[in-house]
């Protein structure tokens, strides 16, 4: 099967027992599975992040919590939880104002603070980063941020200080865009990163795959993938004219690597031990 992150956390109820007096019979329930699914919300003046326990059995729900809430808050785009579950990472598109337009941020929640008044979680720590974050994964307790203008960082979940930082406009041959998807290897050493489309002035490539040492950010492969379809490409527009790879999808066990091609409107197989070794084969 192919492998990907999950944001969800598990825990066990303690099983019962109960006594049926009338057979004298012993019956014992099963534990039951309480899976903790993390959401994000938006109402009429704020967004905000929650948290719900669903029984994993019957789809029932047994209860919900906000974890942040705020005002400044338009809503939050995506969220990454970190291998404890004790840190979640956000993306918070804030409201604009007549001053400034919408920005979009990274914060932090520590989830163990959560008990704080909305809107005033002393564990909501926001991040400063060289670009605007528009894609986010975990692996232990760091988290990937790919960003625009070409920035990817690696992020310290407990501080939220930058460990790594790289970016493709400067660090790749040729130039490279900006990350669209990750695929982090389970045991944190590696990542898949794609680099969709290119620039509108094409200046800056898309249409490649990039092979990350994690936690350094070192580039140990940069793998662009055949513009072998001109006829699909769009006609004055440099953005839509390669096979533009989006979702990266990985199964160690069928030895194969698999891109959805955005706008080829398919998908690329191949052998993944060739990709790790920086070649393409038996690229479908």
């Amino acid at each position: 099967m192919f492998e990907r992150p999950r944001f969800t956390r598990f825990s066990l109820i303690a099983p019962a027992a109960v006594v049926l007096a009338a057979v004298m019979l012993l019956a014992i329930i099963q534990p039951a599975a309480a899976a903790e699914l993390y959401y994000t919300y938006r109402t009429a003046d704020r967004g905000g992040v929650g948290v719900m326990q669903i029984d994993s059995h019957t789809g029932a729900i047994l209860g919900t919590r906000k974890l942040y809430e705020s005002q400044d808050t338009l809503y939050i785009d995506k969220l990454a939880l970190s291998q404890s579950g004790q840190l979640l990472a956000a993306i918070n598109v804030q409201k604009p104002d007549k001053d400034k337009p919408a920005g979009v941020q990274l914060i932090l929640l520590h989830l163990d603070e959560s008990n704080a008044p909305a809107g005033t979680l002393p564990g909501a720590l926001p991040v400063a980063l060289p670009g605007e974050p528009g894609e986010i994964d975990a692996f232990g307790e760091r988290f990937l941020v790919g960003q625009d203008k070409g920035w990817d960082c690696v992020i310290d979940g407990p501080t939220g200080r930058i460990i790594s930082e790289w970016n493709a406009r400067k660090q790749l041959d040729p130039p490279g865009h900006h990350t669209e998807d990750f695929w982090i290897q389970p045991d944190g050493k590696l990542a898949w990163v794609t680099l969709q489309k290119d620039s509108s002035s094409g200046k800056y490539q898309g249409s490649r795959l990039v092979l990350f040492e994690l936690p350094e950010l070192k580039v140990r492969h940069d793998l662009l993938l055949p513009r072998n379809h001109p006829e699909l490409h769009l006609a004055n527009n440099a953005k839509e004219s390669g096979p533009n790879p989006e979702v990266i999808l990985v199964s160690p066990a069928s030895n194969t690597l698999m891109l959805s091609l955005d706008l080829y409107g398919g998908v690329a197989l191949a052998d993944l031990d060739a990709a790790l070794n920086g070649n393409w084969t038996n690229l479908l």
